[in-house]
């Protein structure tokens, strides 16, 4: 049996959008909100000592490959100008500012990377939301989040996946500079509860010979492998 996932309510909305730009909760919110609010606190805290190690992939600001090599560039000034009715998932409007490539990210070897699995390429999507790059998921993250582990109907994938795509676009607007692997928080209903709970994705930059950069999205404990992963000679 298939079950409908709840729409969150207009207070689960805006206590969503505020955990994930680090905003106050509003004590005016309802308990539900609350619960929605702390969850994505909780998520974002998590895995804390995680994303320390991915400190240690930074290996400084990539060079100069003779081609464009765009990066995330952190634009406060969108998350600003977002109206407190909005949800946090929504996609872009046309008035919106849109995410600009800049050098402030640094890029991890690609064949690290690719190293970890099997990647699934989402980028049509992607571009559509206004993610400017070439993004994949990996196998383990889409298996645990899209099909979760087969009790998702594959009518309802897309519409996964669209969420998570729209969670990296938020996060990228207020990602750090100079890291090569940034938090996504995603709020995603799991059969057979319909409510959407907060999980934690990492998004992995990584750049191709041709100076082109990539963006893998991959769950938290498969960083273990990518650091275990360094670039082959």
């Amino acid at each position: 049996m298939t079950t409908t996932p709840r729409t969150l309510s207009f207070d689960e909305k805006l206590a969503a959008e505020a955990a994930f730009a680090g905003r106050p909760f509003n004590p005016k919110w309802s308990a539900a909100a609350r619960t929605v609010y702390r969850g994505i606190r909780q998520a974002l805290a998590a895995e804390a000592d995680t994303l320390d190690q991915a400190s240690m992939l930074d290996p400084g600001p990539v060079p100069d490959a003779g081609g464009e090599a765009p990066a995330i560039g952190a634009d406060s000034s969108l998350l600003a100008s977002r109206q407190d009715d909005r949800h946090p998932f929504d996609p872009p409007s046309s008035d919106e500012s849109h995410i600009e490539a800049d050098d402030s990210h640094v890029a991890l070897p690609h064949e690290q990377v690719l190293h970890v699995g099997e990647w699934i390429e989402i980028t049509s999507m992607a571009r559509n939301l206004g993610v400017p790059f070439t993004v994949g998921m990996t196998q383990p993250a889409w298996e645990t989040l899209v099909t979760a582990s087969a009790s998702v109907p594959e009518s309802e994938h897309a519409a996964r996946v669209r969420d998570i795509l729209l969670a990296l676009r938020l996060r990228l607007m207020s990602a750090p500079a100079n890291k090569s692997v940034i938090d996504v928080p995603a709020l995603l209903p799991f059969p057979p509860d319909t409510v959407p709970r907060p999980r934690l994705l990492l998004a992995a930059f990584h750049q191709s010979p041709n100076a082109t950069t990539f963006i893998t999205l991959l769950l938290p404990r498969e960083l273990s492998a990518l650091l275990s992963n360094p670039k082959e000679e």
